[in-house]
């Protein structure tokens, strides 16, 4: 069995829950719509030489760094992280492509066409409180430029990019590392699929709870941006 690992924002992770995988958004340029990237518990033990239960704590770990890096790019008000765990038997093997994405390929990625993930069943997990969004100057500083998309950013917040310095940033990305590699997670659904998800009450229940809470944080951003003289202003979009 093949574990594959794919770590998600709160407004993309009620986006799928309601909409299913297929996204015509992506948050990085070089990604292809059509599909979803995964981190492979296989490929990260080879990588980094580690037994099948350390390659699964790796996976998580990275999981919710991809996640919270794509909080910071998409501008995420939430600070819960998702991850869904996919658990793909060998029949199903060859649905797993290679993450050729980059101009240097990752060695621990894979990707799936997302039209094949709807039925397939998958374990749901939420990371609490494991981003803060004024510190996504800090995230977004250590991202490769190349791949990101055009950001609406200040002349401040540009400024500031440019001005931190290497250690500092090296200390950050070392307590983001220790922070997230506690998995400090909890297993919302196990064993289930979208399509099931998509039928349930609970499903309905939470989506427009969440949607009222992501409208009323709009609403209440869109006021201080009124406000506010000199700001740049922006739109928060559901992205994956």
């Amino acid at each position: 069995m093949i574990r594959l690992y794919h770590g998600t924002t709160t407004e993309a992770y009620y986006s799928i829950l309601k909409n299913g995988f297929c996204h015509k958004e992506v948050v990085w340029t070089c990604s292809d719509s059509n599909m979803l990237y995964f981190y492979s518990d296989e490929l990260i033990a080879k990588e980094f030489e580690l037994d099948e239960q350390e390659a699964i704590n790796k996976c998580f770990e990275m999981a919710l760094k991809s996640a919270a890096f794509s909080a910071a790019v998409t501008n995420s008000t939430y600070s819960d992280l998702y991850v869904f765990e996919f658990l793909i038997n060998e029949e199903y093997r060859h649905i797993i492509k290679m993450d050729c994405s980059m101009k240097k390929s990752s060695d621990c990625c894979v990707c799936i066409e997302a039209n094949l993930l709807k039925k397939l069943t998958h374990n749901i997990y939420c990371a609490p409180e494991h981003y803060t969004p004024r510190l996504a100057i800090f995230y977004l500083s250590l991202l490769e430029q190349d791949y990101l998309p055009e950001l609406n950013l200040s002349r401040f917040e540009k400024i500031m990019m440019e001005s931190l310095i290497p250690l500092s940033l090296d200390l950050f990305q070392s307590e983001l590392t220790d922070f997230f590699s506690e998995l400090n997670i909890i297993l919302l659904h196990e064993n289930v699929c979208i399509n099931e998800l998509n039928s349930s009450g609970y499903l309905e229940q939470g989506v427009q709870g969440k949607e009222r809470e992501y409208e009323m944080k709009k609403s209440g951003e869109s006021k201080r941006q009124e406000d506010a003289e000199g700001f740049n202003s922006y739109e928060i979009k559901l992205e994956m």
